[in-house]
């Protein structure tokens, strides 16, 4: 795996569901605590993507749905977030 200090934290984040969708546990919970780590000093688009992702990750469904839902208010056009929504909470 590419070095994490030099990954984005959106990529991390992104990473983090892609093993938690496949099962992949721990490597999802180490990608998204990464990715806590890299966007402490990003713009707060990229710390609620990272939010999302890691609640979710940590099974904290309630809270990663309502901070999902209220991300996809502002930016309806998140890739990432309309991902994990779809597959926590298909329809």
């Amino acid at each position: 795996m590419a070095d994490r200090d030099s990954t984005p934290a959106v990529t991390l984040a992104a990473r983090a569901w892609q093993a938690w969708t496949q099962g992949q546990v721990a490597s999802a919970q180490a990608l998204a605590q990464a990715a806590e780590v890299a966007v402490r000093q990003r713009p707060r688009k990229e710390r609620q993507q990272v939010q999302v992702v890691a609640l979710a990750v940590s099974g904290d469904l309630d809270r990663a749905s309502g901070l999902a839902s209220e991300h996809l208010a502002e930016f309806p056009g998140d890739e990432l977030i309309q991902q994990v929504r779809a597959w926590a909470w298909p329809s």
